[in-house]
């Protein structure tokens, strides 16, 4: 399986029938697949638990989250939201000397997203150039200032097989109809649902975490990183890499740094207090 093929428990657990809301839930306006225009971390403290989670959503969803009052969390589907991803086009790309402005469409809204850089880091913008016209998955969190929204990215990867841009249309959509009709129910009680075995358990694995990266492509080093992390004690502020470190097996991974960004790529880990703490997005 492809490794943009990402589980969002509990939301892949779910079977829906009968129409759409009547709302669309921010997957069709102004285009769609078929239209020419396809072609920072959450605080620690009081924030919810869903504010701690990783959620896919479209820009036209972005585009008409809730904010109750300008200190409080943005909202979709009645629901916090902390890190979101979604898969658009790049439209254009302006380099400046704090950031990198991304103007991208997916073909239900037009969105900015900034990539801020480290001071000091000389051309580091310049990895974008050629960017335009071609796909890219961002990670990061919604923000507003001056009345207009953006995404502050903190990470983006080109996209590099287009099903991933289907793939991740499809994905919002589950997630949306868990929030606006609830989980999926059996469809009678002594039958229990789709895929699932004794007890109401995915039929891939009885370990909660392995059943979470069943759809990944990841080495057997970099699961077992996320095992470790999910040994840890489970704190706002999670893991300090160096304590990570220790915890895993001597040689492991020849650089747990790279390894930390290729599981933050994957949307699987975030970064928290400062770049030195990282959490697990999966939930178990």
């Amino acid at each position: 399986m492809n490794s943009y093929t990402s589980n969002y428990n509990p939301y892949q657990q779910t079977s829906y029938g009968g129409n759409a809301a009547p709302d669309g839930g921010g997957f069709m306006q102004g285009g769609g697949f078929g239209s020419p225009g396809m072609g920072g971390s959450p605080g620690s403290g009081g924030r919810t638990r869903s504010a701690n989670t990783l959620r896919p959503v479209t820009i036209k969803q972005i585009l008409d989250a809730q904010q109750p009052h300008p200190d409080a969390d943005f909202r979709i589907d009645n629901a916090d939201i902390g890190q979101i991803t979604f898969v658009a086009a790049i439209r254009n790309v302006s380099l400046q000397s704090t950031n990198v402005t991304f103007r991208m469409e997916d073909g239900t809204g037009l969105l900015e997203a900034k990539q801020w850089l480290d001071a000091g880091a000389e051309g580091a913008g310049g990895k974008f150039e050629g960017w335009t016209d071609t796909y890219a998955r961002v990670t990061g969190q919604l923000k507003s200032f001056g009345q207009r929204r953006h995404v502050s990215v903190s990470h983006i990867r080109q996209v590099t097989d287009m099903h991933e841009v289907l793939y991740h249309l499809l994905e919002a959509t589950s997630v949306h109809l868990y929030f606006t009709r609830g989980p999926q129910q059996p469809t009678s009680a002594n039958q229990p649902a789709a895929g699932a075995g004794a007890g109401g358990q995915q039929a891939y694995g009885h370990n909660p975490l392995d059943a979470q990266l069943a759809g990944y492509n990841l080495s057997p080093a970099l699961r077992q990183i996320m095992a470790v992390i999910h040994a840890a004690p489970d704190t706002n502020e999670g893991i300090h890499v160096r304590n990570l470190v220790q915890m895993c097996p001597p040689g492991l991974v020849p650089d747990m740094g790279e390894a930390i960004e290729q599981l933050m790529g994957e949307g699987l880990l975030y970064t928290t207090i400062d770049d030195e703490h990282v959490k697990s997005t999966v939930q178990t």
